[in-house]
């Protein structure tokens, strides 16, 4: 598993949680992967140097558009490569799961973290906001640069704005939600919260299907 994330703990987490076989399993951070020209060079490269190794390839959703998500997905599947795009805007964002929290700390109830989870959710709002702007605006002068419409920077706030109040939970922008919330159970708790581990209530059903063709008899 390739990913741009410095960070593995939560990816580790993820990838053990659905499926993932933890002693044949590697997760390397390698900068630029996320690019579809640089996912392809190095999928080419392993193929020639090591052609048992099937290579997945992690990137963070980040607000894309549909569109854009889709292409990426296909790009990397038609080179015979894996590709786990989240769901939503970032991997932090499957550990925002009340179920889960409470199984790793279970001196919090599952309706007092849900409290804090949407007390974490409203108090990084703005930021969130803010990411799924500056996605957008940078999308916009992407398509200029193909020979679109000029971005109308206006238009692009006010939508995020609107799009965000309409599904705050979809759209929060998890590393900003969790670095709230883990402050908030550190205080509840009283002690560091256990977040970034395995557990029952961690699902991606995209993890599970290329677990199951990477390892079809486990």
């Amino acid at each position: 598993m390739a990913t741009e994330d410095t960070n593995k703990e939560p990816l580790r987490a993820l990838l053990w949680s659905n499926g993932f076989v933890e002693d044949d399993t590697e997760i390397a951070s390698y900068t630029g992967c996320t690019k579809i020209d640089a996912a392809l060079v190095l999928g080419g490269f392993l193929r020639e140097k090591a052609p048992h190794v099937r290579l997945v390839i992690h990137r963070d959703r980040d607000y894309l558009s549909q569109a854009a998500a889709d292409a990426f997905v296909q790009r990397l599947e038609q080179a015979a490569l894996g590709p786990f795009l989240t769901e939503s805007s970032d991997i932090e964002g499957y550990f925002l799961n009340a179920e889960h929290l409470h199984t790793l700390n279970p001196g919090a109830t599952i309706e007092r973290i849900r409290e804090l989870l949407a007390q974490a959710t409203e108090e990084t709002a703005n930021k969130s906001i803010a990411a799924i702007v500056n996605q957008r605006t940078a999308e916009a002068f992407r398509v200029r640069r193909d020979g679109g419409n000029a971005p109308d920077h206006g238009a692009i706030a006010v939508q995020a704005q609107a799009d965000y109040a309409a599904d705050p939970t979809n759209l929060r922008r998890g590393k900003d939600v969790i670095g709230r919330l883990h402050a908030l159970l550190q205080q509840e708790l009283r002690a560091n919260p256990r977040i970034f581990l395995a557990s029952q209530h961690l699902n991606s059903a995209a993890l599970r299907t290329l677990a199951v063709g990477i390892w079809p008899a486990a």
